[in-house]
């Protein structure tokens, strides 16, 4: 039985890890298959990416005059 989705945790900064289908060749993959590519933590989630500080993303959010948004701590410690 195909699977329907494939869910990967994926994101600007964190796609190049192929042991845990985080790879453009597992999204191809599943491109190619009819499989749908479900990204999970698409902003670095708990990989420790600052990715609201990246050169590139600050480059991008003012060309297009937006503003970074600041995590809020959930009770647990977890950002949100």
């Amino acid at each position: 039985m195909k699977p329907s989705v494939n869910q990967c945790g994926f994101s600007i900064g964190g796609h190049y890890n192929s042991t845990l289908g985080r790879d453009f060749a597992t999204l191809e993959a599943c491109k190619a298959n009819g499989i749908t590519y479900s990204a999970y933590s698409p902003l670095g989630g708990l990989t420790g990416i600052d990715i609201l500080h990246d050169p590139d993303v600050v480059r991008i959010a003012a060309k297009y005059a937006k503003v970074r948004k600041r995590r809020r701590e959930s009770p647990l410690g977890v950002g949100s």
